[in-house]
């Protein structure tokens, strides 16, 4: 099992050496030092019993140890990218033939990209927001087509030079341009990703886009270095054409199954938008007929002069309104979510954002609440059977409880899933306004917390100052110093709380007046006899030098910020012993 140990104690940095020849090698005997090893265990061990015996089980579980082990230094190999602490220029140059074949390997792979990327725009032009996608398309082929007709050069150069005879190749000064042109298409591939995170994300692909956008960053840096010679210049970049091959397969793969998968997902997503809003358009256009009839009705029966009357057909027009606006918002939406060149959600204002996906489902919600309101005015208005109202009344306040229920639960689960859902959670829910509210209020709550605190500390650190005006000869008693032991802060005079004893352990140590002691630099103290049961800071009179103001609001914030958003107080205080 000597082969197995040395695959078991295969490093990542290792791995990270291996080519994908070697890698296909090592896989290749792997795979039959499994066989072999369930061969032996067959051919030693056998069965006992009609079970496998001991030694197929060890022999077996050593195999697939190491199988397992060689799956993930596959995931290292393929995952991740090129250490940084390596020269990205490759010490060996390939023969003729191994160079020639790999850029016609990567030609072949930029004419797959290219048909993939084709697919891809005539995909998204089926779907909302899908300009975005295509122009990040159109300006990826664009530059693909660039990089892989100056690497055709290059390669020209570097294994045939007896084609050109120029001295001095001046393709290569047009090489960082090209790169910088297709690292920012590919950008505006990872950002027209984004507009359908909620619909469909793809991590693998994120993750690819990001380390070839750091691929190319590279390169063009190491462009810019002082190469000494022509020849350097293009082994660097046959070797970045090397580094690109893998990145531009994996690409590949991952547009087919954007087109495969994605699209579809995108399409049924909007479509069922657009239902959604179809059918707020027709329940409001339903309500609004209903309205109008009530309206017949309670002009008919009931005095307009009467104060109840006033109010049954403010409600009931008020019903009417938000009805037809609901609709009109619902075909404004629709109209929006189908618009190939639309501004993608992240782009929009959050109000115009809110009006447009909740406005058409806020405005039904009112007009309804408005109709059963103005009904039960009718109804009392009417002069109908007690009996009457109290069914209508009931009936109306049950179904405005239980619509309330279902809205405070339904955000509740959303705000929940903002809280735990981590990064998918934040940008799922980043464009609802009602979230954001509540985020800002659960913060401010949070914050109230420490504010009074703050304008305590505040008020002793300005009633000391005013106190030290008319003591300005008068020696420090002590001073406050940071974690290092430097003094930010001096006091003198500080006139403090009845609660705090100079013989309490506790309290503020001074040397007042002690001229054997040098005065000493503490850290600020607290007081855990105070009758609220919190530490109080208390600051001082004569601040020195403003790099030292700085070092306080430093520290300060670093104690406020140890805990979470602002919390300083423990619950259980415990005062720090006095650092000289």
């Amino acid at each position: 099992m000597g082969g197995q140990e040395t695959l078991n104690g295969l490093s990542n940095a290792q791995a990270i050496q291996l080519t994908k020849e070697q890698f296909d090698s090592l896989q290749n005997a792997a795979i039959a030092l499994n066989e072999f090893c369930v061969a032996s265990a067959l051919a030693a061990g056998g069965t006992t019993g009609g079970r496998p015996s001991r030694a197929f089980d060890e022999t077996k579980s050593s195999a697939d140890d190491a199988m397992h082990n060689l799956r993930r230094l596959q995931d290292d190999l393929l995952g991740m990218p090129p250490p940084d602490d390596q020269s990205f220029v490759s010490t060996s140059i390939p023969s003729e033939t191994e160079g020639i074949c790999q850029f016609r390997q990567f030609q072949r792979i930029c004419s797959d990209l290219l048909s993939e990327s084709i697919n891809f725009e005539y995909g998204v032009r089926s779907i909302g927001s899908g300009g975005p996608c295509m122009e990040a398309a159109s300006s990826f082929r664009k530059s693909l087509r660039d990089i892989q007709a100056l690497f055709r050069i290059n390669t020209i150069y570097l294994f045939i030079p007896d084609v050109i005879k120029d001295e001095s190749p001046k393709y290569i000064s047009s090489f960082p341009h090209a790169l910088n042109e297709l690292r920012v298409s590919l950008a505006k591939f990872g950002d027209s990703f984004n507009d359908f995170i909620e619909v469909f994300y793809n991590e693998k692909l994120m993750r690819l886009l990001a380390r070839m956008i750091k691929l190319l960053e590279s390169g063009i840096e190491d462009l810019k270095e002082e190469i000494n010679t022509c020849r350097e210049f293009q082994v660097f970049l046959h070797d970045l054409l090397r580094r690109l091959i893998p990145e531009f397969e994996m690409l590949t793969k991952y547009f087919a199954h954007f087109v495969e998968k994605g699209i579809p997902m995108i399409r049924t997503s909007q479509q069922n938008q657009t239902d959604r809003y179809l059918n707020i358009t027709t329940i409001s256009i339903f309500l609004s007929a209903v309205t109008a009839s009530t309206l017949q009705i309670e002009g008919s029966g009931v005095s307009s002069k009467a104060g109840i009357a006033v109010a049954v057909n403010s409600f009931l027009f008020s019903s009417l309104i938000f009805s037809t606006a609901s609709a009109v918002q619902s075909m404004v939406a629709m109209s929006w979510l189908r618009s190939f060149v639309r501004l993608p959600r992240r782009h929009l204002p959050l109000w115009a954002l809110t009006w447009l996906m909740e406005g058409p489902t806020v405005s039904l919600l009112v007009a309804g609440a408005f109709f059963a309101i103005g009904l039960v005015l009718f109804v009392f208005a009417s002069k109908q059977d007690t009996i009457t109202s109290a069914i209508t009344t009931s009936l109306a306040s049950l179904q405005a409880l239980g619509v309330l229920f279902l809205t405070v639960w339904f955000y509740r689960e959303r705000w929940l899933f903002r809280l735990e859902g981590g990064d998918p959670g934040q940008k799922v829910t980043k464009f609802s306004i009602v979230l954001s509210t509540v985020e800002f209020l659960w913060n401010l709550a949070r914050l109230g917390r420490f504010i009074p605190v703050t304008i305590k500390t505040s008020f002793l650190f300005v009633r000391s100052s005013f106190a030290s005006q008319g003591h300005s000869d008068a020696s420090p008693d002590f001073r406050i110093a940071d974690e290092r032991g430097e003094v930010v802060l001096e006091t003198s005079k500080v006139a403090q709380p009845p609660w705090v004893s100079a013989a309490s352990p506790h309290s503020l140590s001074a040397h007042p007046g002690d001229p054997a002691q040098d005065v000493p630099s503490i850290l600020v103290e607290m007081a855990a006899n105070s009758p609220t049961d919190r530490p109080d800071i208390f600051l001082a009179t004569r601040i020195q030098p403003p790099s030292r103001l700085k070092r306080l609001v430093n520290w300060l914030r670093s104690l406020m910020t140890k805990e979470g958003l602002i919390e300083i107080w423990p619950s259980s205080p415990s005062a720090p012993s006095p650092t000289s």
